[in-house]
């Protein structure tokens, strides 16, 4: 008699249902995940908080002139991204919005958070647990308490104090939980990564075989051979390439993903000037190249940005012939530099955005525009590698624009620190 097999656990559903307040946060501090204990207690909808950045999602109460909450909580994330170590944070007074539905004023919250890094095998930060307590009531209850006489309050201590405990064992108990979710996590990434390896090395031997035998088939039988024969065989050639193209092309994704980082001060105008080099030969039209800031990071692998993101503005955009135009140019904020690269080519339709930095995942056919849909798959992993953010705007007909922000590092050395492997 066999056995049925038994379903693992839904991974996702304990993180969603575990009664600790949780956040995942990505490198870039967007929202990836949150505990449904979390929404309840921010009255907020998984809907309109998953993908966006977190100071977004929860600002500062504009009415409260002495709001700090966003501020110290910014310091503590940008602690654990550099230090890849947890950080405790003091109890906050952090506001929070009420729907719509409820008028939408600010209630005064307190939250003890704890921000803890997410590490995989070789030492790098995956993602950020935002944990919080709400210490609402505790806090409330205290200034209550300092403010009666001790002999006439009728509050039950010890009920409090017992409420206090349960709480913390219950929290306890999650980050249990958590720990476990993650070792999980990790190991499935690295089965992932392991199995994408062993195929693309064990498919090239048969289509290597292929498009040979393929050719010899069109050698010998050449006198035989009519237009649709042709036809056929030049099928089964470029079928065969493509494949092993795209088996170059996930090798390649995975190289990006695992190649340790080696971090040194990077003159990204002179690496823009090299990819150009190389794949802007025979672009009909014109290139605008600005005085771009230096970076910090690993040069190959920004290297690598360059050449994919004006590789794809060069196909998209030389149609236009000499009426096509790329510009690349920069800005800066509090945090980092900004570069974008910029076309008038075919655009795309934003509805789809979300599916560009999907590997083979592809917004034009075939037929249109050539390549495997991987390119911005390796700038998205090679940005966010970098701490960074990548983003892009469109329109059909209307051209494309790419931007990825990177953060500045005071020295050198923070950034050894925030890249070790």
């Amino acid at each position: 008699m066999t056995l049925p097999v038994q379903a693992g656990p839904d991974y996702q559903l304990l993180f969603e249902s575990a009664p600790a307040l949780l956040l995942v946060l990505n490198p870039r501090l967007e929202i990836i995940a949150a505990s449904n204990a979390y929404l309840q207690a921010t009255m907020t909808r998984r809907a309109d908080v998953l993908g966006r950045h977190i100071f977004d999602v929860f600002p500062d109460n504009p009415d409260d002139p002495h709001a700090d909450g966003t501020a110290n909580l910014r310091a503590s994330l940008d602690k654990v991204l550099k230090q890849r170590r947890a950080d405790t944070m003091p109890v906050q007074k952090y506001d929070v919005r009420r729907t719509p539905e409820d008028g939408g004023a600010f209630e005064e919250r307190y939250w003890s958070p704890v921000n803890s890094p997410v590490l995989d095998a070789e030492g790098r930060l995956v993602c950020i647990i935002h944990r919080a307590e709400d210490v609402t009531e505790f806090v409330h209850f205290k200034q209550r308490r300092e403010k009666l006489d001790a002999g006439k309050t009728d509050i039950n201590w010890e009920e409090r104090e017992a409420e206090q405990f349960q709480r913390s064992q219950e929290l306890a108990a999650a980050n249990r939980q958590l720990k476990r979710l993650t070792a999980t996590l990790e190991l499935v990434n690295k089965e992932l990564e392991s199995f994408s390896y062993s195929v693309s090395h064990d498919l090239r031997a048969p289509l290597r075989a292929i498009d040979s035998f393929a050719g010899m088939l069109e050698a010998r039988a050449a006198d035989r051979l009519d237009d649709e024969d042709r036809r056929l065989l030049d099928i089964i050639h470029h079928s065969s390439r493509n494949m092993a193209q795209l088996i170059d092309d996930l090798l390649r994704l995975s190289r990006v993903s695992t190649t340790p980082l080696t971090s040194r001060r990077v003159d990204m105008r002179a690496l823009a000037q090299e990819a150009w080099q190389q794949v802007g030969a025979d672009f009909p039209g014109q290139l605008a190249l600005e005085d771009l800031p230096e970076a910090w990071g690993d040069a190959g692998l920004l290297r690598q940005v360059w050449i994919n993101l004006l590789g794809n503005a060069v196909k998209y955009s030389a149609g236009k012939g000499t009426d096509a135009r790329i510009r690349v140019s920069t800005g800066s904020d509090d945090t980092g530099h900004v570069y974008h690269v910029q076309d008038n080519g075919a655009g795309f339709d934003m509805r789809r955005a979300d599916r560009m930095f999907q590997a083979f995942q592809r917004l034009h056919s075939a037929e249109e525009f050539a390549g495997t849909g991987v390119g911005l798959a390796i700038v998205h992993c090679i940005v966010n590698r970098h701490e960074g953010r990548l983003w892009a705007e469109g329109a059909v007909g209307h051209g494309a624009a790419f931007h990825f922000h990177l953060p500045m590092f005071d020295s050198p050395s923070l950034l050894a620190e925030g890249f070790k492997s």
